[in-house]
């Protein structure tokens, strides 16, 4: 029954290491998106399942660039990490579509709303 989601696995890693990105992070990702899919107890079997998979996008894409930013070149610690964006990744594609969401419904709101974030983050507080 799960043979297919390793050939999947297999077939996407192939890909992800002839394009210089690593089968590993793949695979962390995809454990940390099926720990959060275990954990939050919620939705089918299939939307278990696309987590893991949205888990292991999230940790492709953003692992290099996270390692990199924090200056981290331990290839155990990268794993950790690769696992942790797969763990947050599906909450980060929730909060960027209830973003798109909120957009699609008054765009104006979501220029202010940005316009306020940005202002709290450059002025200080006193």
């Amino acid at each position: 029954m799960t043979d297919w989601i390793w050939a999947v696995l297999v077939a996407v890693g192939v890909w992800l290491t002839t394009h210089g990105w690593s089968s590993q992070h793949l695979l962390a990702g995809f454990a940390g998106g099926i720990a959060r899919a275990v954990i939050s107890k919620s939705g089918t079997l299939t939307e278990r399942i696309v987590g893991g998979f949205t888990g292991s996008l999230f940790a492709v894409y953003l692992t290099p660039l996270i390692a990199w930013f924090l200056g981290i070149p331990d290839p155990s610690i990268v794993n950790a990490i690769a696992f942790s964006v797969g763990l947050l990744g599906l909450h980060i594609g929730e909060l960027a579509l209830a973003l798109a969401k909120g957009w699609a419904r008054n765009p104006g709101k979501f220029k202010e709303d940005m316009r306020e974030l940005l202002l709290r983050i450059l002025t200080k507080k006193e």
